[in-house]
């Protein structure tokens, strides 16, 4: 018998993309569609391991989005405030929202019953 899938676990497994795309709308020009499309495949093979409730995609899930919170955290020091003065507002919401959903989704995937039906 197949064990049942957690709701939560299939909402992390569809959406857990949107952490690394929220991007500042000028950044979005100098990202080129071989970089897109290697995102989507890497999501897309995470989404069909959660899905079919492997370990390696419960592993890899917390590497891409802890490394995701260390790597906003480095542009926010270097980036947020430019020497020129000023406060990049769309970098510091962005990153914040990006890395709080990041938190939840390691919150959520890190709970008993999930860590129970992956193995």
């Amino acid at each position: 018998m197949q064990p049942s899938r957690p709701r939560n676990l299939v909402l992390i497994a569809a959406l857990q993309v949107i952490t690394v795309l929220l991007l500042p709308p000028r950044l979005w020009g100098g990202i080129g569609p071989a970089i897109l499309v290697a995102v989507a495949a890497l999501f897309g093979l995470l989404g069909v391991a959660l899905y079919r409730l492997r370990a390696w995609g419960r592993l890899a899930t917390i590497f891409v989005q802890g490394l995701n919170i260390i790597v906003r955290l480095l542009v926010l020091l270097g980036n947020v405030a430019p020497p020129a003065g000023g406060l990049d507002a769309w970098l510091l919401g962005l990153s914040l929202v990006s890395m709080a959903l990041s938190a939840l989704i390691l919150i959520q995937i890190d709970k008993p019953e999930i860590q129970m039906v992956m193995q």
